[in-house]
């Protein structure tokens, strides 16, 4: 069973058995309820009347004529009450009297006169200077013929000498109770419902954020620069992120040492064996004055090469390990184009380059400008060294303010870039040969892409007619 079916079955069964309990307590508390405030009512009722009927019955063991005349007219009534949204149609309420013996003297109905309810409760127990009730089906056969039967006493000098009950069909509250307890299921169905909808949705949420977690988590080793799942602060799931995001910053650590071992082992290996080898033949006593200079220079040389390959690892390093900009600044890039053609004005002479800058006159950018120096000193260099002799490398820098980006773009005239080899370029340490049969270490295109990560971009290189565009898209912001 997939776990968000068990979710959704234990919310469910948890919040909808919690719902349907509570409305049958409720549902079965309302009978009882509605009985005790009847009770309550018919203990009033008894009580009344037997004050008023005990000054007659003290002398005379009658009934003033007035209370059965009242009674009679109270029975014959016909009524259209409305009571909430039910409506009364007639009376039900019946009182008979009893003298210290328990024979009925008196019945509204006219029933049961001279019959014996010494044994009835309701007489029983008042006649004993208690409290007498009873429910009592008509019918035993019919649970719906039960009426309740309240009694009060009536004394003289503080004797008991009779007593009065006042009667009420239970069914009188049979509409009440039926209404009530249909509202109650209606409320209940609607309880049981949106536990369900609040189920799916809880549950449908919840496998949501986890699977973006396992989403984020199956492909960070593909996408280091993937960004987290974004979740409540606080929260569990919060939690769960920073730990994993910890975890992979770990390991990540590790596998970048690791790597960076490797690759800096292997580049390294070209200029060792030639210093080493260029250190045995300046050994040779006999070796002449031009040879071992030419030796010497080429040992500076490999120095010089393997010093500039770690100073521009650990520049990449630095940068590849930074998750955002630690300064932001807002400067016109247009000064760092023209700070770059400056500098690399004796390099362009050399090989009888020209440059050419086309850029609207002011464009600003919020960013780090001494990453951003860099990345373009990259690009001008890598122009550089794969431009013809005598050709024209162009700067164009371009601005969509729809899309708040600008696109810088260095186009220089050469040999194109093979096919099978545009998806590696920016990768460390793959490069191509130079015009002048020279080989660059890779780094500079991959420092240029980290760069423009940095500033919510991307770098990227294409062929483009006689020769190659390498450049940045940049934001704005």
């Amino acid at each position: 069973m997939k776990l968000g079916l068990r979710l959704f079955l234990g919310f469910f069964l948890i919040v909808g058995l919690s719902a349907w309990l509570l409305l049958k307590l409720v549902i079965d508390e309302v009978k009882p309820v509605v009985r005790q405030v009847s009770e309550d009512n018919l203990v009033e009722v008894s009580r009344l009347l037997a004050a008023m009927v005990t000054p007659q019955f003290a002398r005379d063991r009658t009934i003033d004529s007035s209370l059965a005349d009242a009674m009679a007219q109270f029975s014959w009534q016909s009524l259209q009450i409305p009571i909430w949204d039910k409506t009364k149609t007639d009376l039900h309420l019946r009182v008979y009297i009893t003298d210290e013996l328990g024979i009925v003297v008196y019945d509204s109905t006219a029933r049961d006169v001279g019959k014996d309810y010494a044994r009835w409760n309701d007489v029983y127990l008042t006649l004993r200077g208690q409290y007498g009730a009873r429910t009592t089906r008509d019918d035993p056969s019919d649970e719906f013929s039960s009426a309740m039967y309240v009694a009060a006493p009536i004394k003289a000098d503080k004797k008991i000498i009779g007593v009065l009950t006042a009667v009420l069909p239970n069914r009188n509250h049979l509409p009440y109770l039926s209404a009530a307890q249909t509202q109650l299921k209606r409320y209940g169905a609607v309880m049981i419902i949106l536990s369900l909808l609040i189920g799916v949705l809880t549950t449908a949420w919840l496998i949501r954020a986890l699977r973006q977690i396992s989403l984020y988590a199956e492909r960070i080793s593909h996408e280091p620069g993937l960004t987290a799942p974004q979740f409540a602060r606080g929260t569990e799931l919060e939690k769960l992120m920073q730990s994993l995001q910890a975890m992979r910053e770990a390991l990540d650590g590790k596998a970048y040492v690791e790597d960076y071992v490797h690759a800096l082992t292997h580049e390294l290996k070209s200029p060792l064996a030639a210093t080493k080898a260029a250190q045995e033949i300046l050994q040779d006593e006999n070796l002449s004055t031009p040879d071992r200079q030419r030796f010497l220079n080429s040992i500076a040389t490999q120095a010089d090469r393997m010093q500039a390959l770690i100073d521009k690892l650990l520049l990449l390093a630095k940068v590849e390990q930074q998750r955002e900009l630690p300064e932001r600044a807002a400067f016109n890039i247009q000064t760092l184009l023209d700070a770059q053609g400056a500098a690399l004005a004796a390099r362009l002479k050399q090989k009888s380059l020209q440059l050419v800058i086309r850029s609207p006159a002011e464009v600003i950018i919020i960013g780090d400008a001494f990453l951003l120096n860099l990345a373009l000193s990259n690009l001008f260099e890598n122009a550089i060294n794969h431009a013809l002799s005598g050709s024209t490398i162009a700067i164009e820098l371009a601005v969509d303010e729809t899309q708040k980006q600008m696109l810088i773009s260095v186009h220089n005239h050469g040999d194109v870039v093979p096919d099978f080899a545009l998806p590696r370029l920016g990768q460390r340490f793959y490069a191509l040969t130079r015009a002048d049969g020279q080989r660059g270490s890779g780094l500079g295109l991959r420092l240029v892409n980290e760069i423009a990560r940095l500033h919510n971009g991307h770098g990227f290189i294409r062929n483009h007619n006689d020769g190659v565009v390498a450049g940045m898209v940049l934001s704005l912001d």
